[in-house]
């Protein structure tokens, strides 16, 4: 999935920066590419791991609580998914690099 939200992300930029016939597209990419990436790196990994960080706080609180069953379950659901949840992380943040880089090289052409 990551393969392919890669490809169509790259196709589509390359496409909305002008195509074959923008000769500047390299040299745009490059110079817009950073920012884009260390802002969308900074958003969504600081939300993942913020989710990831609070998880056995908020586990232990549930418990404290006494709501035994929605603790249990959102265990199971949580710890059991985290591969899953990095995934989806990964395919989040390529999704809005490309589209926040594709309306940046709109705007550069």
């Amino acid at each position: 999935m990551v393969v392919i939200v890669t490809i169509i992300g790259f196709s589509r930029c390359y496409l909305a920066a002008g195509g074959d016939s923008n000769d500047r597209f390299f040299r745009n990419w490059l110079a817009l590419s950073f920012g884009v990436w260390f802002w969308t790196t900074l958003l969504v990994w600081s939300v993942y791991w913020l989710v990831v960080w609070a998880y056995s706080p908020a586990m232990e609180f549930l418990f404290r609580l006494e709501h035994y069953e929605l603790a249990r379950t959102v265990a199971a659901v949580g710890s059991g998914f985290y591969p899953l949840w990095t995934v989806l992380a990964a395919i989040l943040w390529e999704t809005i690099y490309f589209t926040w880089l594709r309306v940046r090289l709109t705007e550069a052409r």
